[in-house]
């Protein structure tokens, strides 16, 4: 499973997911629309990257795998641990 479903389906479906393992993946800025979707010419979601949103909704415990020279920084990998609502309880 790529990254983005892994989130995706971290954040959507808590209930089937006991841990989530990313590796070099990045979530997208704030919600690209008001009701949290981005909708393609289509009227398709797929594609996109999960929204921040998405990224604080999961639950399960998250471990973050980066490259020595990784394209994410680490100040947004700080970010990105900091969203995680799970560790902040």
């Amino acid at each position: 499973m790529g990254g983005h479903a892994a989130i995706l389906a971290a954040a959507r479906h808590p209930e089937l997911i006991r841990a989530l393992v990313a590796i070099e993946a990045d979530v997208s800025g704030p919600d690209p629309t008001p009701n949290g979707r981005l909708i393609s010419a289509g009227g398709s979601t797929r594609g996109r990257p999960p929204s921040a949103h998405e990224w604080q909704r999961i639950t399960c415990p998250t471990l973050l795998i980066l490259a020595r020279s990784s394209f994410i920084s680490p100040s947004r990998v700080d970010d990105l641990r900091g969203r995680l609502n799970w560790l902040n309880r």
